[in-house]
């Protein structure tokens, strides 16, 4: 007997693996999925039989760019945040994220390593969120304005300290290593798009990572960052705000080794004063920087670099507007079916889960959602907070 069957499901062939017809019925086993079955095929014993009713079953959507730490964009009240509190906050960042349909999550950076905390209490069945990838803290070279991230940031200044830094984290539990090669927004004594790394810093964190069999995924603003990332070998370039030309040419030229994540959600939700604790000086630069980053990114995604989906936003705006990523998306000009893609499959493929989730397909794990109408054609359709989650074949009951 099977745990459940989802019956009379529509299905995107874009996103379903061994199976092309536009409805089936799919039986879940334990995690995994089981089996698609045509209409006319007879349906095995199940615990349970739901009739979708031709409402639209997806793979679960795939968060490669979040903080669950950050509740607010109000650094001071962040840091002041004691560990207790923050370890809850991820739990509920999480637990948010799912309810819309985000089945898997990586963390790029926590304080006090709550998301891993948090990844684990989730591996064990403590809770029930989705799979968490999860950096430990943020490595960062010295640089002004450090101080405002208080316990977020674990600074690197030497790259003779590159093995052992990533030894740390790993041995702590860090899925990978986060490292900031350029300045950050909401630090208040960075200028964002300037680099703050070295060539040697870098490409000697890039190598240490490789000796244990893990990878740096770099915050990156600026030009001259996003090549030198592209050049030392980062698997994921965070951000990439300044993406050019001559970035693109460089990412092929080396063999597309890096994948860009791009952060809309983040610049959207400053420029529609979503949230408190914006200076004027954060608010200027997101308005100066998102029809670029835009632009940048779109010219990016159209020559053929691998692109991932990301957001960055914190628990406060993703509360008040969850589909703003979306939003931007569509801006950039991609349409329902490319932010499908990219908010599943192939952020799979950048993180090496595809064997796993990204797609409906037998013997994966049952990462679900169910939404009403047809998502990959209507925008009102796809910005509707799901039905169903599942989170490896388990309903979330929010």
């Amino acid at each position: 007997m099977y745990d459940l069957i989802l019956k009379n499901c529509r299905l995107i062939p874009d996103l379903t693996e061994g199976y092309d017809r536009p409805l089936g019925n799919v039986v879940l086993d334990g995690q995994k999925i089981h089996a698609i079955l045509t209409p006319d095929e007879p349906l095995p014993e199940a615990a349970e039989v739901v009739d979708l009713e031709g409402k639209t079953l997806l793979p679960g959507f795939i968060d490669l760019h979040t903080h669950l730490y950050f509740t607010t964009e109000d650094l001071p009240r962040l840091a002041a945040t004691s560990p207790i509190q923050s370890t809850f906050d991820c739990v509920e960042s999480a637990q948010t994220k799912l309810a819309y349909g985000y089945t898997t999550l990586r963390d790029c950076g926590s304080a006090y390593n709550t998301a891993l905390a948090t990844r684990d209490a989730v591996e064990r069945g403590v809770i029930q969120g989705p799979r968490i990838l999860a950096a430990g803290r943020c490595v960062t070279p010295p640089t002004t304005g450090n101080d405002a991230f208080g316990p977020l940031y674990c600074e690197f200044d030497d790259p003779s300290q590159a093995r052992q830094i990533v030894r740390r984290e790993v041995s702590l539990g860090a899925d990978f290593i986060k490292y900031m090669a350029t300045g950050a927004v909401l630090n208040p004594g960075g200028v964002p798009g300037a680099a703050i790394t070295t060539r040697s810093e870098l490409q000697a964190l890039v190598d240490a990572a490789r000796e244990l069999n893990t990878y740096v995924g770099a915050h990156c603003h600026g030009k001259e960052a996003i090549i030198l990332c592209a050049e030392c070998g980062v698997k994921t370039i965070e951000h990439a705000t300044y993406i050019d030309q001559e970035c693109i040419d460089k990412i092929h030229e080396l063999g597309d080794a890096s994948a860009v994540i791009p952060t809309f959600a983040i610049v959207y939700e400053v420029m529609e004063d979503l949230v408190p604790g914006i200076t004027p000086r954060v608010k200027s630069l997101m308005h100066g920087v998102v029809d670029g980053m835009l632009a940048g990114n779109a010219l990016a995604y159209a020559q053929g670099v691998t692109m991932g989906w990301g957001t960055d936003i914190d628990l406060e705006g993703f509360k008040l507007s969850p589909f703003l990523e979306f939003k931007a998306r569509r801006d950039m000009g991609l349409t329902n079916l490319q932010m499908l893609r990219q908010a599943t499959i192939e952020s799979a493929r950048i993180v090496g889960l595809d064997h796993l989730c990204g797609t409906i397909k037998a013997g994966k794990d049952a990462d679900l959602i169910v939404l009403a109408g047809k998502p990959d054609e209507s925008y009102a359709d796809l910005t509707t907070k799901p039905e169903m989650v599942f989170a490896r074949g388990k309903l979330f009951r929010c």
